[in-house]
């Protein structure tokens, strides 16, 4: 049985510093530099992506369509302008649905093989909306929607992601003791 919060400030979003979770860097220089979005372990570049298990106060994740035919969870690549990952995932998620959110733990990284691009390390967070407003479809998709995790198995999304959305739900549920 999951341990109950003590106090009303412990069933606030799940945050806190998750550094040990995380694969060892390799010395200066490292992968992440100003302009360059890649992990490398000097051999092979590879492309970096983050993304956003956003969730609503109905435990629906926000998904959109891309170019092939798949739904996945909003985010994207670096920019220069990111001071961190969590920014990526802020500005991804303004940018391709008019949603100020709140970004939280990271979920997990994963290696997504997509055909004819290449392999990507798509690194997940909790997130939930700022305030309870309606995504607006921007350029990035051909349509967002809200899923429930009982409707996962019903659309076309990679493995990857459903299992990180089932992951970060389970977090959220098991840090509000529910």
């Amino acid at each position: 049985m999951p341990r109950q919060p003590r106090t009303t400030s412990e069933r606030a979003w799940p945050s806190g510093n998750l550094t040990h979770l995380l694969p060892k860097m390799p010395p200066q220089p490292g992968p992440w530099t100003a302009g360059r979005n890649v992990l490398c372990d000097g051999e092979s570049p590879i492309d970096t992506s983050f993304k956003a298990v956003l969730l609503d106060s109905e435990m629906r994740v926000l998904l959109g369509t891309n170019p092939r035919g798949e739904w996945e969870l909003l985010g994207g690549r670096a920019e220069a302008q990111d001071a961190t990952p969590q920014d990526t995932v802020r500005r991804e998620v303004r940018e391709e649905a008019g949603i100020d959110i709140t970004v939280g733990a990271i979920i997990d990284t994963w290696f997504y093989d997509i055909p004819d691009t290449g392999r990507v390390a798509v690194t997940s967070y909790l997130a939930r909306p700022v305030d309870d407003v309606s995504p607006v479809l921007g350029t990035e998709h051909a349509d967002l929607a809200f899923f429930h995790a009982r409707e996962l198995d019903d659309i076309n999304l990679p493995e990857g992601y459903r299992h990180s959305i089932r992951l970060g739900i389970d977090q959220l549920q098991a840090t509000w003791g529910k």
